[in-house]
């Protein structure tokens, strides 16, 4: 394993940099337009767009997420005989935490 793959898991572990961001190229795409555009009324004013398919370029942890759901729920590392280490759980993920649940990255 590189040596800086190393540091940054222990910056997730040591919960510094717990944020996901991803980055990607969109390839198939559907939008659905708002009757009267205004964000000031909520999402129902707003477009909305559904990505089918992408190519991803990059994955990267983060201090600050684009989105508050993005982030590392746990890190494993690779034990001396190749085989992964126990998912050491990330301390933000407790009982109760939705978001926990909903984007995971191991």
């Amino acid at each position: 394993m590189h040596p800086a793959a190393q540091v940054a898991g222990q910056m997730a572990r040591d919960d510094f940099l717990t944020g996901l961001s991803v980055g990607f190229g969109p390839i198939r795409s559907s939008w659905s337009y708002a009757k009267v555009w205004d964000p000031d009324i909520g999402p129902q004013g707003l477009d909305h767009v559904r990505r089918h398919e992408a190519r991803l370029h990059e994955v990267g942890l983060t201090p600050a997420p684009a989105y508050r759901e993005a982030f590392v729920y746990g890190v494993q590392a690779e034990a001396i005989d190749g085989r992964p280490a126990p998912l050491a759980e990330m301390p933000n993920c407790g009982s109760g935490n939705t978001a926990c649940t909903d984007a995971r990255v191991t």
